[in-house]
């Protein structure tokens, strides 16, 4: 198990993280890939109308070789990135019904704590109680899944997800109060993505994308905050090296409505 301290927000240190998964930078290698799967792909993407997955299917079942050993099929690219790795196993999993795949990284912090404290004052006063304490230290855990909803739209490489990600913040050594949870933030999202595969200054750019989210932390009353927002997101990467450039700008509320 690898072992990283991180620093949460400016003044609070968390360790450990014990597993982590998101897009694009650090995902999946391509031998993670199922040859029989990408092998059915391909051979869809250039078949007749009239052939049958199954069709396909009996075409590949002869092929068991890993990629590697078909370096000379000018039918198989093996020159793909990390992230083109990673979209290659969101379209093989699109093919599974009732897929969910990760989306944002997935961890769990066992001891982050706070150095600057809480204000317990306003927890008291959102639930009409006279003393409560909140710990300084809590467990922090992040689950992050998307869905695809539509894909290849119009016959062209755009497609259409849905994410949700909550992330957690548990008082699980506050044994006296039975270890509530101080607060879960909730963020659904809704994002079109395109991937136009064209290269800029020696960088290919694999994917972009633009959506709205809406994070909120579950609360009522004085403790509520809650914003919408819309963004954008584009990969680059060349070789092993890959990075995401993500803009955002907040929707604007009301005055008596902005609980933010």
């Amino acid at each position: 198990m690898k072992i990283n301290v991180y620093l949460c927000a400016v003044w609070s240190v968390a360790v450990p993280v014990l597993f982590s998964q998101g897009l694009p930078v650090f995902a999946q290698e391509s031998n993670f890939l199922n040859f029989q799967e990408d092998c059915i792909l391909k051979i869809i993407k250039t078949a007749p109308d009239n052939l049958t997955i199954g069709e396909a299917r009996k075409q590949c079942q002869t092929q068991t070789t890993p990629l590697a050993d078909n370096a000379k099929d000018e039918s198989i690219d093996i020159s793909s990135g990390i992230v083109e790795d990673r979209l290659s196993i969101d379209q093989t999993n699109v093919l599974k019904p009732f897929t969910l795949m990760a989306h944002r990284r997935n961890y769990i912090l066992v001891a982050a704590h706070n150095f600057q404290g809480w204000d317990s004052s306003r927890y008291e006063e959102a639930n009409d109680f006279e003393d409560i304490e909140i710990d300084d230290t809590e467990v922090q855990f992040q689950l992050s899944v998307k869905t695809p909803l539509a894909v290849d739209l119009f016959e062209k490489n755009i497609d259409i997800f849905m994410g949700y990600t909550v992330r957690s913040f548990w008082q699980f050594y506050d044994i006296d109060y039975s270890s509530p949870f101080r607060e879960t933030n909730h963020e659904p999202e809704f994002w079109v993505q395109a991937r136009p595969e064209r290269e800029i200054f020696g960088f290919k750019n694999t994917v972009n994308a633009i959506g709205i989210n809406h994070m909120s932390n579950g609360q009522g009353g004085s403790l509520s905050r809650s914003w919408n927002r819309v963004f954008g997101a584009f990969a680059f990467e060349r070789g092993n090296f890959a990075f995401m450039f993500r803009p955002w700008i907040r929707i604007e509320e009301d005055i008596e409505d902005d609980d933010n």
